[in-house]
């Protein structure tokens, strides 16, 4: 398994001395991708946020399997931090950093660009674990894992929870697989996989959101995935194959549906936020970043 990590959020006083030593902070088979910030004091803005979509697009254009992993280590900015988690979430697995300045005289910018090169080294050595094993868990159970399940068009109040809370668990615990194991335990207390009723298919269980819509796994019929066109945008691109940091398969969707016969349901696509009636006389595909066919159109 291979990974990229992406460092935001490092101030100009010790941005090119810390840029030096990338290869020595994530190893030979990480590769460092660093976005200019500016200043220490300076918050983070809007703009850092297609930056750092844009230097994994590459990755996505170039790769045959998607065997390569994404982080984003960000310096915490306070308020602004915001604009990084809520930016990148949840397609990138975002890992936050407290460090400081600790004063701006050349032996005061030395001690610091050691420390945090320090700090990063060691949370790259956890966060290749984290994404190891979430890699685990959407190949070996995406049929039966909640994790896959799309954040705007699956209603709930526990999914986008819960993929937060499991990013931060993640993070802190040494058995992640335990981690795995117990908040989607947990999310299926809120949301028991039901047994459907349709013939060839009745040995799967699928999930029921708030509203009663039905997001049943599609087996091996994985058929219906995102194609760039005219509306979508980079951000589509690279939530129709990542899930906080980890590939998946392109084509995993969901057949969604309330029982059986025609479906019709008010759905966001995977770029916007306002929803639109979307019609089938079956099901509707739904994928994991939310894109939709037939497609949500506004």
């Amino acid at each position: 398994m291979k990974f990229a990590f992406a460092f935001a959020g490092i101030p100009n006083e010790v941005f090119d001395s810390v840029y030096k030593r990338g290869q020595v902070i994530t190893g030979n088979n990480t590769a460092p991708h660093f976005v200019k910030h500016g200043w220490h004091a300076e918050p983070y803005r809007p703009h850092e946020v297609t930056q750092l979509v844009t230097t994994f697009k590459p990755y996505l254009e170039s790769e045959a399997r998607g065997d390569t992993a994404f982080a984003v280590f960000y310096v915490r900015r306070g308020e602004s931090d915001t604009i990084i988690t809520e930016g990148l979430f949840p397609f990138l697995f975002t890992v936050p950093v407290d460090w400081n300045l600790i004063g701006h005289n050349a032996r005061s910018l030395q001690q610091s660009k050691n420390d945090l090169v320090q700090r990063l080294t060691r949370l790259g050595t956890d966060v290749r674990k984290c994404l190891e094993a979430l890699q685990r868990e959407l190949e070996e159970r995406r049929q039966r894992t909640p994790w896959l399940l799309p954040v705007r068009n699956f209603q709930s109040r526990y999914l986008a929870g819960g993929l937060l809370e499991l990013q931060h668990q993640l993070l802190t615990a040494d058995q992640k697989l335990e981690v795995l194991s117990r908040l989607g335990n947990a999310f299926q207390h809120h949301h028991p996989p039901q047994k459907t009723q349709e013939g060839h298919k009745s040995n799967r269980r699928n999930f029921v959101d708030d509203s009663g819509l039905e997001f049943k796994p599609p087996g091996h019929e994985l058929h219906g995935f995102h194609r760039p066109s005219e509306g979508h945008n980079d951000i589509c691109a690279i939530s129709a194959r990542r899930r906080l940091g980890v590939s998946y398969h392109r084509a995993f969707h969901y057949d969604c549906s309330k029982g059986r016969g025609a479906t019709q349901a008010h759905l966001h696509s995977c770029h916007s936020r306002e929803t639109a009636l979307v019609s089938s006389p079956a099901h509707i595909n739904i994928a994991t970043n939310d894109y939709t066919r037939p497609e949500a159109q506004k």
